[in-house]
């Protein structure tokens, strides 16, 4: 199972995924000691690898299905490289989503050598951002709006079927399959950090 998550802190691209679901697989099927942790790590992964393979430019709220899944990736498979890879298809596809910028923020922390990168998109993509004002130490009700909003998508995820071809979020649980929300880390400093 170390191993295997090993390669999770490893894994940059989805086609890194199945193999592990796989390996998990027969860990399960050898060690029936570890079976609900490979049976939990497994959903986790394939909920992750589903909703990334079927959300394209089209797909109703993509980016916000996107972004769930890339903090899935960052929180439950403790995959920070593949986390990051999924938040950047969010800047591509979706620039002008008003969590582009909670996007730019978590990117930055997980790929440290993209920080200058964030700052310089930051300050010219979107200098009027809630999340930017909060890094700025400026409390807004827009950003309290659009945490909400998102929070309240997650929820309906939970209990609503997703639309066709894409998977069914489980309900939200204790067990560290869903990802666990973080606040945006104290500000102070003048290193542009955001939230998780």
């Amino acid at each position: 199972m170390e191993l295997l998550r090993l390669e999770l802190k490893r894994a940059r691209r989805l086609e890194d995924l199945p193999p592990i679901m796989d390996s998990l697989k027969v860990i399960a099927q050898r060690f029936r000691m570890v079976s609900d942790q490979t049976t939990q790590l497994g959903s986790a992964i394939a909920s992750v690898h589903a909703t990334a393979i079927a959300v394209t430019p089209p797909t109703p709220q993509g980016d916000l299905r996107l972004f769930l899944a890339a903090e899935a990736a960052r929180d439950s498979l403790e995959a920070p490289l593949l986390a990051a890879g999924i938040f950047r298809r969010i800047l591509d596809w979706w620039p002008t989503s008003p969590y582009a910028p909670k996007v730019v923020l978590a990117t930055q922390q997980l790929d440290t050598t993209w920080v200058d990168s964030a700052r310089a998109i930051l300050e010219t993509r979107y200098p009027d951002s809630p999340y930017l004002a909060l890094v700025r130490g400026e409390s807004t009700p827009a950003y309290q709006q659009l945490e909400d909003s998102l929070g309240a998508f997650a929820a309906s995820l939970a209990v609503r079927p997703a639309p066709a071809g894409l998977p069914r979020r489980q309900p939200v649980k204790d067990d560290g399959i869903q990802p666990r929300r973080r606040p945006l880390p104290a500000t102070g400093g003048t290193r542009v950090i955001g939230p998780q």
